[in-house]
Order: C-alpha cells, then structure tokens, then sequence
C-alpha cells in the first residue's frame, strides 16, 4: 500500500519554524488507485463514496472540463489525491470532502483551479495554476477554520485574475512557492485566518495596482501566530499586510515573527506613499534581518499601525532588530525607515542600518506623510 503526503505537527506546537521546518511524511493510507483520460471518467471517480482511506486518481491525460465545474463529495473520513495531468476550463470543488484532499504535480487552467468550503487537510504540492487559482473558502461550508490544516509545497501561480491562493485554516503552510503577478485588482496571496500561519522560502509577486502582495488577517476566530521567513516581497501601496482587513473589524492577530525576508517596490505603484510592511498585533513580534528598498514614491518600510477595533494592550512592544533600509540614487523623494502611528504599539529599534547613495541629496530621513504619528528613525547604531 501507498500513502498520501500528510501534515505533522512538531512537538512544540508549532510547524514549519526553525531548522527543521515541518515534515511531510506518510500519513493516511491509499486504499485505491484509478487512471481516468476525460471528464466522464473524472465524474465517476469522484462520485460520492465513503472510504476511510485516500483514493488516488491519476490523471493520464489533459482533460478539458468545458467550462463546467465537477463537485467531488466523497464523504466519510477518507480523501481524494489527485496526481499528474492537467485540468482545464473547470474547477474541482471539493463540497463535502472531511477528511484529506490533495493534488501533486497537476497543472490547473486555464480558467479552473481548486475549491472547497469545508474542514479537512488539503495539500497541494509541485502544481501549477496558470490562470486558475486555489481558494479555501470561509463561506458555506464551514465558517470555522479550526478543522482544517492546509500546505501550498513547491506550486507556480501565474496570472490570477483574482487572489492567486485564498487560504485558512488552523494550520497554514505555504513553502517553495512562487507567486507571478495578478491579472486582475485583487490581492495575490491572501490568509483569511488560522490558528498559525507561515509563509516561507516563496517569491510573492504584486497584486493589483493598490492591492498586497500579501493579505494576512482573522476573519474568524483568533490567529495566534503570523510567520514570514526568507521570502521576497514585491508591491506597491501596502506591499504587505498583516492585522485587521480595514478599520472596521475587531480581527486579531497575536504575534508576528519576520526574519530574512526582502521587500521590494513595484513601479506601477499609483500611492502618495508606499508602505513594505503595515503590522498589527496584539502579543508584539520580532521583525529582524529583514531588506527594505525604497519604491519610486515616498516610502516607509515598516509601519505599526493604528486599528481603532485592535487596540494594542500596555506593555507590549514590537521589535525591529538587525533591518537594512535601502534608498535609491535615483529617486527624488527620501524613505521614512519605519514609523509607529498613533494609537499603535511601540516599535523597538535595535541594530537597523540605513544606507544611501552620497548623490541622493540631503540626509535619508523619515517622512512625516501621515497626519500622527511618530518616525522611528534614530538612533541607528
């Protein structure tokens, strides 16, 4: 018997952080194989049967689903892996599938991709989705993300016209992946919500002209931990986002680790001013060894910033330790470093270097593009 790639959790609690990153090892056992070559045989694969293991479908053909979507309702405590092949023109939605759903090395669209509504271990690894997306959806399914653990390994997202990946869940990995910018106005990568989040080791491209690159907020529940490491970051306004969706929710985000990440800026940028990094959290956070390059507009590389539903509790801080902020010779405008909005949580500097080439002209300071606020910008040791 084979098995399907399953999620582990480490023994701290955590996945994904550290040395050892996660682990993807055996897990739930494949109880069936089956090859199919076109849409009928797809259908009839994915007709609802409860099963305690995973049946793998093997698709040994390009299949064209004409524009019609397929509903896979496997049920019981089982899944459905699918491997290799392409799918076209269609999603496969995966409406009432509980236990594990998966892909590997499946190439999806153009026009399709994946979707679900409901709880379950999804893993996706070494896929490609050309004008197709992956959206984990919070709607009718199941609006609590706590039963559903999720891993994006090695996947190619290449001209979304919305959000390339729609993701939540109680565990959310994305690692090795490779984001291309969006078509259409929508943010590229987008985390609605989960226990822990990490991204990892990726290439996050821009999204629309005003929109992230990256999306990371709560929209059920309590995220309790925001984890960013060795990525590159490109946008404009807002590059990166992690905290409340807009000033109207009460959305929390505990804690925020960010280390070895590079944030670059997008030249289609329409803002008065660009921000790398907008954070808000709840527990504080560590944002350290980080590169920031300043955009063709004002710019400020790491904000803390105010949400009047997530007050920041007393005592608690955000630290900033070991950043290089970097200003381009041919820019005329300056790069605030980072800035702490009124009302936000206190931002720890420690050990950040700005740099600048000599004909920038005057000294690299931090603007004063908001209306309150205080510039974080000195010492600099």
């Amino acid at each position: 018997m084979s098995h399907a790639p399953s999620l582990v959790r480490k023994a701290d609690g955590n996945i994904g952080y550290g040395e050892d990153r996660f682990a993807v090892l055996s897990g739930r056992e494949i109880v069936d194989e089956v090859t199919v070559l076109d849409r009928a045989g797809l259908l009839a694969a994915l007709a609802p049967v409860a099963r305690t293991g995973v049946l793998q479908v093997r698709l040994g053909a390009e299949i064209d689903l004409a524009g019609q979507d397929i509903y896979c309702r496997a049920v019981g405590t089982g899944g459905v892996l699918l491997e290799g092949g392409r799918l076209r023109n269609g999603r496969v939605q995966f409406m009432e599938a509980l236990g594990y759903v998966g892909a590997r090395g499946v190439a999806f669209g153009p026009g399709g991709g994946v979707s679900c509504e409901r709880e379950g271990e999804h893993f996706y690894q070494a896929c490609t989705f050309r004008d197709s997306h992956i959206a984990l959806s919070e709607g009718h399914g199941s609006p609590d993300p706590s039963g559903r653990r999720v891993a994006v390994l090695g996947c190619r997202f290449d001209g979304a016209e919305v959000n390339s990946a729609f993701l939540g869940g109680e565990e959310v990995v994305v690692w090795e992946s490779h984001f291309l910018p969006t078509r259409g106005d929508s943010h590229n990568l987008r985390i609605w919500g989960g226990g822990v989040a990490l991204v990892g080791n990726s290439k996050i491209e821009p999204g629309g002209r005003t929109r992230h690159s990256l999306k990371g907020h709560s929209q059920f529940g309590v995220t309790k931990r925001f984890v960013l490491s060795g990525c590159s970051f490109q946008g404009g306004t807002w590059n990166v986002a992690i905290g409340p969706q807009d000033l109207w929710k009460a959305e929390i985000i505990e804690s925020v680790t960010i280390v070895g990440c590079i944030f670059l800026p997008d030249a289609r940028a329409t803002g008065d001013s660009d921000i790398a990094l907008r954070v808000t959290t709840t527990k504080g956070g560590r944002i350290s060894g980080n590169v920031f390059q300043s955009g063709p507009h004002d710019a400020v590389g790491l904000m803390s910033a105010a949400m009047p539903m997530v007050p920041p509790p007393a005592g608690v801080e955000l630290r900033s330790e070991a950043n290089q902020f970097l200003v381009a010779a041919d820019r005329p405008y300056r790069m605030g470093c980072q800035w702490v909005e009124t009302g936000a949580m206190p931002l720890v500097s420690d050990r950040n270097r700005k740099w600048a080439a000599a004909d920038v002209g005057g000294p690299v300071r931090g603007l004063g593009v908001k209306d309150s606020g205080t510039d974080v910008d000195s010492p600099w040791v």
